[in-house]
């Protein structure tokens, strides 16, 4: 007879479901608010709220090697966001230091006329957050000196944030170099141009619809108050501390064209980089 037992296995309770993600967000909300020392990260609130679903899971009737499996599992699936979250740092870098964000600022700016600032800015920031895959290098780089142009015009800064946010995120959402985009493709199971291609049914029709608004909101602002030095002087300031010119864009193409055909976002992240990398050289 042998003496091993056969577990039972069940569902977590709605209680049971719930304590760990209860337990996460104590642990944050006390360490932002009622800790004697700040507390910002988010580290230790996850791996508390790991032990106690861990623990949910042994009284459930799991194993833990189970839950093991079923973590590696996760992992897996989820594993090329990982890769390019970890990699994006270097991408994003490497475009700043290179010039292609400085020089896609600096050529942005020829565009921009006072009627036509906030449409004309939202598309520039919507290409940045494209090339990057992410909508916070965008907002950090050309938002910066959006906000400051916008400033010069007279346009309230509400405004000109939400245009740069709108374009930040529209580029994100649709960049195959997103680790948000390659984790949501991932973690619903699909392919990663199916998802950004069911995201342009509702995704590029409020983009049409904000990039109107932002032209009659343009055009009813007036220019009164441009002062077209603002953008000069930093057109001047990145010329002075950037080689710029336009073979330096190159990366970007390659980053559109990678989206056109369809190539799996670590492929296209290496080859961007390794277009302009010093002593980098593309296999024959």
């Amino acid at each position: 007879m042998s003496n091993t037992k056969q577990r039972k296995v069940r569902l977590p309770n709605f209680f049971e479901a719930l304590l760990p993600i209860l337990v996460m967000m104590g642990l944050m909300i006390y360490g932002l608010n009622f800790s004697n020392e700040v507390y910002y990260d988010a580290h230790m609130p996850l791996v508390v709220s790991i032990v106690v679903a861990c623990i949910i899971g042994c009284i459930c009737g799991h194993s833990f090697s189970d839950m093991l499996a079923g973590m590696i599992e996760r992992l897996n699936a989820t594993m090329e966001a990982i890769l390019i979250l970890c990699t994006v740092g270097l991408l994003v870098a490497s475009f700043i230091m290179s010039g292609t964000i400085p020089a896609l600022i600096y050529y942005g700016l020829d565009l921009l006329t006072p009627k036509l600032f906030l449409p004309i800015g939202c598309i520039l920031c919507a290409i940045v957050g494209l090339a990057c895959g992410s909508s916070w290098t965008a907002t950090a780089t050309i938002g910066i000196a959006m906000l400051g142009i916008g400033a010069g015009l007279g346009i309230n800064p509400a405004i000109t944030a939400g245009m740069i946010i709108s374009g930040a995120y529209v580029g994100d959402k649709f960049s195959p170099l997103s680790d948000t985009t390659n984790l949501a493709a991932a973690v619903s199971k699909t392919g990663l141009f199916d998802h950004v291609t069911a995201m342009v049914s509702t995704t590029a029709p409020t983009f049409v619809i904000a990039l109107i608004l932002y032209t009659i909101l343009g055009l009813v602002t007036g220019s009164g108050n441009y002062d077209p030095t603002v953008a000069t002087e930093l057109q001047a300031a990145l010329k002075e501390g950037f080689n710029l010119n336009p073979l330096v864009l190159l990366p970007i193409l390659v980053v559109i064209a990678a989206c056109i055909i369809k190539l799996p976002g670590l492929v296209g992240f290496r080859r961007s980089v390794r277009r302009y990398l010093p002593g980098c050289r593309q296999p024959g």
